[in-house]
């Protein structure tokens, strides 16, 4: 059995697909990552001007789709090949640049998400 258990949530003011930012805009809108209490100690040395890769579920996504039309050139195609949310395991990845942090919340730039998202992990976008 696979379980999967929350480390925290995405703040942001988006609550519609359509208000919110496309992923991976490095000059967009600062967005919050609030990590669960218990696991803070986990951010220890993290720091602002870093990259990281965080992980999130999509929780409205349709795991059922496997085809969608790209939003990019509307053109029918399979999930597998869109950065769409409507995915059998749907897992939303980025990589951002850590504006700053305090108190177990990471500032970031240019994630596009909805609010309240899960984030499912976070780790250094290149191998130490």
């Amino acid at each position: 059995m696979l379980t999967i258990e929350p480390i925290g949530r995405i703040i942001t003011p988006c609550r519609t697909l359509e208000g919110c930012l496309r992923n991976i805009c490095q000059d967009g809108h600062i967005r919050h990552l609030v990590v669960n209490e218990d696991l803070r100690d986990g951010l220890m040395v993290l720091h602002a001007g870093q990259s990281i890769l965080i992980l999130y579920w999509f929780d409205r996504a349709d795991r059922t789709a496997l085809q969608q039309n790209s939003r990019r050139t509307v053109e029918l195609a399979g999930i597998f090949v869109l950065r769409t949310l409507n995915r059998r395991n749907p897992i939303g990845a980025a990589v951002v640049l850590i504006e700053s942090t305090e108190d177990g919340t990471i500032t970031v730039r240019g994630l596009g998400c909805l609010k309240g998202k899960p984030i499912i992990d976070i780790k250094p976008d290149t191998v130490d």
